[in-house]
């Protein structure tokens, strides 16, 4: 599917991005969309774990349709999927077959620009998910863009995601389990930097720090797009507000 069948399908709506950082609340989110007279709900990846409500499921992780976490979330308990971009040609599993009805693959662009407004039926690559669930919720017609659990940091030795991340995948999708590394990514997963936060130590990792960056320049070429960020422990502090009614 093109994502120009997107276009204004929520148009008005605040968009709720809902990633998979250690600051997520479920709770937090569930109060904040009670505030919110039209809301959307965008969950990526792990995200779909932290509400219990959400219209649209954007995916890129390495094999949802064998991860256990897509059994739990998506399959159990119905929710919609839609709006996805996969890449992997693990997508094409066989358990695919059933959801068909469901799912909506959109294409994401093998060179990036990070400009919202092009019409080439293509989302933003960006450096993960999130950016390109951005890019849907602009299309959509949410010039409002909050964002929930995208921390681009952790505490020093704390988790990396809100959930045990190796609960969810098979080994086989694991490339890192029990210290394998088998596409040399390990160099970009170092902590570069350790900064404070609240009293508090935090680290960011080499792929944050690139997602930040990634941030700043769709802020800088998208300017008529607002977008908030939620997590006061998160690197997006420095770049987006919190929202205000």
């Amino acid at each position: 599917m093109n994502s120009n069948n997107y276009v204004d399908r929520h148009k008005g709506d605040v968009a709720i991005i809902v990633a998979s950082g250690p600051s997520i609340s479920n709770g937090l989110i569930h109060k904040f969309r009670k505030t919110i007279t039209r809301s959307v709900v965008v969950c990526v990846n792990m995200g779909v774990l932290a509400v219990e409500n959400a219209d649209y499921f954007y995916f890129t992780d390495g094999a949802p349709f064998s991860s256990t976490y897509f059994s739990e979330a998506v399959e159990q308990s119905g929710r919609t999927i839609c709006g996805c971009s996969f890449n992997h040609a693990d997508a094409m599993h066989l358990r695919i077959s059933k959801f068909s009805n469901k799912i909506a693959f959109v294409g994401r662009r093998d060179s990036d620009t990070c400009d919202f407004s092009s019409s080439d039926g293509l989302l933003i690559r960006g450096s993960d998910a999130v950016h390109s669930a951005a890019h849907l919720a602009h299309l959509m017609g949410c010039t409002r863009i909050v964002l929930f659990g995208v921390d681009l940091c952790s505490k020093v030795g704390g988790e990396a995601h809100f959930v045990d991340e190796s609960r969810y995948y098979p080994e086989i999708y694991n490339p890192w389990a029990n210290g394998k590394d088998p596409f040399n990514l390990l160099p970009g997963k170092k902590v570069i930097k350790i900064i404070e936060l609240d009293g508090e130590r935090f680290e960011i990792q080499r792929d944050w720090f690139t997602s930040f960056l990634v941030w700043k320049e769709i802020k800088r070429i998208n300017p008529e797009v607002q977008l908030y960020s939620e997590s006061s422990r998160s690197l997006l502090r420095f770049l987006f507000p919190k929202f205000s009614i």
